[in-house]
């Protein structure tokens, strides 16, 4: 199968579990990522990056892209590396494997190397129109019917109550979605789940999410007791 693979959107790397061991740099795009996943594969509607990580000891950023379907079987796998300094388009690939349930979901991990974590870049999920739907671990929690799908416009601290933040530090980059549960009693703070637990970040850290599944849908405003 014949494929054709660009580079993904990619926004300002945060650590999602440890801090970088010295300031890292970042992968840096000129807009927010903007990709569909479908039945067929990926597509970047438009974008570029810049590896600026050096996270190989050799003047080169390594990065892998995973793709998962709703049984976390990986339809996609690709992994390379770059000369810090080199911009690119990102483009488009085929899943390798089909999928065989929903949500789809696309990882852009930047690797640990050379005094630096390993850094999620970016994590997109999308659906195959027909497939099932498969519940992960948040089939348990205790989600409202007016929880509504989220995506982060900027680059999120993440507060385990409101005003309190994690420690170590998380920082979700900007272009990530989550489900947003509301707002807590100052209204500066929504509530949201992400990995499976109850967090908090800036309410002006996130804006509606324009998939298809949520289509712009306002985010909720009642109070999170």
């Amino acid at each position: 199968m014949k494929k054709r693979l660009l580079l993904l959107t990619i926004v300002a790397l945060s650590t999602l579990v440890l801090p970088a061991i010295r300031p890292a740099g970042a992968i840096t795009a000129n807009i927010p990522p903007n990709v569909v996943l479908d039945c067929a594969g990926f597509t970047d509607l438009g974008s570029d990056f810049t590896a600026d990580r050096d996270n190989t000891g050799t003047g080169y950023e390594a990065y892998t892209i995973t793709g998962t379907d709703g049984y976390g079987n990986v339809i996609f796998s690709f992994s390379n590396q770059f000369s810090v300094g080199f911009t690119a388009p990102f483009g488009f690939a085929l899943w390798t494997t089909a999928p065989l349930a929903n949500p789809l979901t696309l990882r852009f991990v930047s690797l640990a190397g050379n005094g630096f974590s390993e850094q999620l870049v970016m994590e997109v999920t999308g659906e195959c129109e027909g497939l099932p739907y498969f519940a992960g671990c948040d089939v348990l929690m205790p989600i409202p019917k007016t929880a509504v799908g989220g995506t982060f416009v900027a680059d999120a601290p993440v507060y385990w109550a409101p005003g309190e933040l994690t420690s170590p530090l998380v920082t979700i980059p900007a272009g990530n979605s989550a489900r947003v549960i509301g707002l807590d009693s100052t209204g500066e703070y929504y509530q949201i789940i992400w990995v499976c637990d109850f967090l908090w970040v800036s309410r002006a850290t996130l804006g509606p999410n324009y998939d298809a599944v949520w289509n712009g849908a306002p985010l909720p405003t009642a109070v999170v007791n």
